[in-house]
């Protein structure tokens, strides 16, 4: 899997977060900049996947903390503190994140 397969599979979260982290961490050499753009509807997307029980909440935070680290990955121009911001709050989401979800989701628009 290259480097742009690699992050739209993060993004979209549709694969195992190991086997994420794995091919993550097998690329070689920095990036030449941003491959791909984190959109608040992919931050959604993935909380109404929580909220449906088909991911659970530490996978939801061992994701956003994935993310929110990589230096190959915009944030959707015009939002990009509401995508920062909702990624912090999940990487380390006080409260728990039963309760945040909704809010975030309300916030994401």
């Amino acid at each position: 899997m290259d480097r742009a397969a690699a992050i739209s599979a993060l993004i979209a979260f549709d694969r195992p977060l190991g086997e994420l982290r794995a091919v993550l961490d097998g690329l070689s050499g920095e990036s030449a900049g941003a491959v791909a753009v984190v959109r608040r509807d992919d931050i959604a997307a993935v909380l109404r996947r929580f909220l449906a029980g088909k991911i659970a909440a530490g996978e939801v935070e061992a994701w956003a903390c994935l993310v929110e680290c990589r230096d190959d990955l915009e944030f959707e121009p015009r939002h990009e503190e509401d995508v920062a911001d909702a990624l912090y709050d999940l990487s380390d989401p006080e409260g728990g994140l039963d309760r945040l979800a909704p809010e975030l989701l309300a916030r994401l628009g």
